[in-house]
């Protein structure tokens, strides 16, 4: 990671795009937003679908004291840019920008400088933008922290260290709506789709800084991911405009550039590692779209997962009308389907309003989509009306190296957060592990709470060095919490269709519970008479390694009903069935031994 400024052309505009996938997935954020890191080492995936994040470059600061909105109009190389020949945002009525120089030292002026225009193309006419009363730049500026330091270990927030007096901050208007769906497949999966950044404000179980929750915590800690649900998010988003720092090398206020060369630890406690370039306003409404299993026959986890990403979109509107099958009708038979609406941006009461916090969701209700339509109209008009706002797309960068210390290497001028991040990376990881075991085992209580307390410490000593200087940030090992991590690994179970472990077999293999991976799950009821077992009435005999605290349970009939015969440990690991058991199987549930931990 280059903690130096980017490689930086002459005074003109370029575009920075925003995280987003390239199936059109754009950010959906709320409270500090999507941090995007303008270090060359991340990697930036474009959209055609969403307008950029603008930013700036040039080989000179501005220097805002002597500049003029008419020497911005006679300048050479504009400094404004020519929206109308802007390929990525044509068509997407943006306006040109509102300009203020000196933002905090009297009252913002908004002026529209006329556009540029290819020879030959027909005069393209200033739009005028009159904004709402004590509604500008410079409210933006404060309401939404841009040119404030941002703490990359925490997610916090810190002052701003940049020198006001000499800022440039520019608003372009954008005024766009954004509709996305996708599936989700675990805790490490939502925090990307919801665009949070992977540090301690990603953590369900860590408490130790003071922040305001945002929506994007919010869902991370009330969604529960277990092996017999199917989660989606849908989220619908109005883009206002964009505000940013528009000088290419913003200066620092001179008093913490000389903490800079005195004592770099004390610049990092009050400015942070970052500042923030750019954001862009406007509103989200984020549905968190669930299915749990209430029947007890198990599907082929990828046609359930393609039958709810078909389902929910028809459910939205937001995917074409389709046909569903009769073996998509009994999957979503056997799940219960519920909505949580969260906004941001917007009235409080949104959601409520038009009745978007759903259970018991048929997939057949129309009224879902007109109410959604309903809410979306609401969301946008509000929008365009003005306040409330929320930033819902962020834009960060490392603070430029002070002239004084040019000479200097970027990671000797600044404390190296690296090491401590990654090692907080590791720590998250390991938490979404344990997170999913422990939402699937509830008989894990008292291990799950005590693997929970362990990662919180670990995350708040590397996340707070300064304040633990004698405590090492440390590493997960790779024995950390035997007891709920081995719980993924229950063993494998060899069915036999004749005595002494001959004949026709049936391995299941249950090594990798909870994962994406797995083949099969735990409290979840299979029937062997299913075409992919095709083992039905014929089980004389069995082979065994399955591990401690896990049991089969076997039932006579479909369904787990029926006579029961348990597997477990203690048993001998080859085994021929019992009197009036042997060829008379039909279906099986792996689960917990009763009271085991």
């Amino acid at each position: 990671m280059d903690f130096g400024h980017s490689k930086i052309s002459t005074c003109a505009l370029i575009l920075a795009l925003a995280t987003l996938s390239s199936c059109g997935r754009w950010p959906i954020n709320s409270g500090r937003g999507s941090v995007q890191d303008a270090l060359p080492s991340q990697d930036l995936v474009p959209s055609p679908a969403i307008p950029p994040l603008l930013t700036t470059e040039s080989k000179e600061p501005l220097h805002v004291a002597s500049l003029t909105v008419e020497a911005l109009a006679d300048s050479p190389v504009s400094m404004v840019p020519d929206l109308a020949q802007n390929k990525v945002l044509a068509g997407m009525n943006v306006s040109a920008p509102q300009t203020v120089a000196g933002l905090g030292t009297g009252t913002p002026n908004f002026v529209a400088p006329p556009p540029t225009a290819a020879p030959g193309t027909p005069p393209t006419p200033t739009p005028t933008i009159i904004p709402p009363p004590d509604y500008g730049i410079k409210d933006y500026g404060s309401l939404f922290w841009v040119s404030d330091g941002y703490d990359v270990l925490t997610g916090s927030r810190r002052n701003s260290c940049l020198d006001q007096a000499t800022l440039v901050f520019r608003k372009y208007p954008i005024n766009q709506a954004y509709d996305n769906m996708e599936m989700v497949f675990s805790k490490a999966d939502l925090a990307r789709k919801l665009s949070v950044d992977v540090n301690v404000e990603a953590s369900t179980v860590y408490n130790g800084i003071s922040l305001a929750p945002s929506i994007k915590s919010n869902i991370l800690h009330e969604t529960e991911l277990t092996s017999t649900s199917v989660v989606a998010v849908a989220s619908f988003l109005y883009i206002k405009d964009q505000v940013l720092v528009y000088n290419s090398i913003p200066p620092l206020v001179a008093e913490r550039a000389l903490d800079l060369q005195t004592d770099p630890a004390s610049f990092r406690s009050q400015c942070g590692d970052k500042f923030t370039r750019s954001i862009r306003t406007g509103a989200s409404m984020i549905l968190i779209i669930r299915a749990e299993q209430v029947g007890q026959t198990a599907h082929d986890l990828t046609m359930v997962q393609e039958t709810f990403k078909l389902g929910f979109g028809e459910l939205l509107g937001l995917s074409p009308s389709v046909t569903i099958t009769p073996d998509q009708k009994d999957i979503l038979s056997h799940y219960r389907v519920s909505t949580t609406c969260y906004s941001e941006g917007v009235s409080a009461h949104i959601c409520a309003d038009h009745q978007l916090d759903m259970s018991g969701v048929n997939f057949n209700d129309a009224s879902v989509v007109s109410r959604i339509g309903a809410a979306k109209g609401t969301l946008a008009s509000e929008v365009q009306s003005g306040l409330p706002l929320a930033a819902v797309d962020e834009q960060v960068e490392v603070y430029p190296v002070p002239p004084i210390l040019k000479s200097k290497n970027p990671k000797d001028v600044f404390v190296d957060y690296r090491p401590n991040l990654d090692k907080i990376q590791q720590w998250i990881k390991l938490e979404e592990q344990v997170h999913t075991i422990c939402a699937s085992i509830p008989q894990l209580e008292d291990s799950c709470g005590l693997a929970k307390a362990v990662i919180a410490e670990a995350l708040d000593i590397c996340a707070r060095q300064s304040l633990w200087p004698f405590t090492e940030c440390r590493a997960p090992s790779r024995h950390e919490f035997p007891v709920v991590l081995d719980a993924v690994d229950a063993g494998r179970v060899t069915l036999w269709e004749d005595g002494r472990a001959t004949g026709r077999a049936l391995v299941l293999d249950f090594s990798k519970l909870f994962s994406r991976d797995a083949r099969y799950q735990a409290n979840v009821v299979y029937n062997l008479g299913d075409d992919r077992f095709d083992f039905a009435n014929v089980l004389s005999s069995i082979t065994h390694t399955l591990k401690n605290g896990w049991e089969l349970m076997l039932f006579s009939d479909a369904d787990g009903n029926g006579k029961q015969w348990a597997v477990q440990p203690g048993m001998r690991s080859y085994l021929d069935m019992p009197l009036g058991f042997n060829d008379q199987a039909l279906s099986f549930r792996l689960q917990r031994v009763p009271a085991a931990q």
